[in-house]
């Protein structure tokens, strides 16, 4: 796992699937470590299909204002079904080696509250 990112002292083997801008969408559970997707076992597809999903991430921001758009909360909710999905796929490929788990986006939650 060294060779993935994760800086833990012994291998993990707990994984989060989470988006975030700019980084790569599997995560160290334990301390955190984004992991380059590259060098995890699993297969082209599901890492293009990772890409692409953690590539949309904030796509219910307007980053320029820092504000939402109209369709926010519809448009992470799909983004949080899609990851839970990719997450139980990433489940099947790693197999019984890892736990993973789901982290939703909660962004908008987050700028609502900020608002009030």
């Amino acid at each position: 796992m060294y060779e993935t990112g994760c800086k833990c002292k012994e291998q993990t083997r707990f994984l989060k699937v989470e988006a975030d801008f700019c980084a790569d969408s599997i995560w160290c559970n334990n301390c955190q470590s984004n992991l380059d997707l590259s060098r995890l076992a699993l297969s082209n597809k599901l890492k293009r299909e990772l890409s692409e999903w953690a590539l949309e991430f904030g796509k219910w921001l307007k980053l320029d204002t820092d504000e939402l758009v109209s369709n926010a909360k519809e448009l992470e909710d799909a983004h949080n079904v899609m990851g839970a999905i990719l997450c139980e796929k990433v489940k099947e490929e790693l197999g019984n080696s890892y736990m993973v788990f789901f982290t939703p986006s909660s962004l908008v939650r987050s700028y609502s509250q900020k608002l009030l």
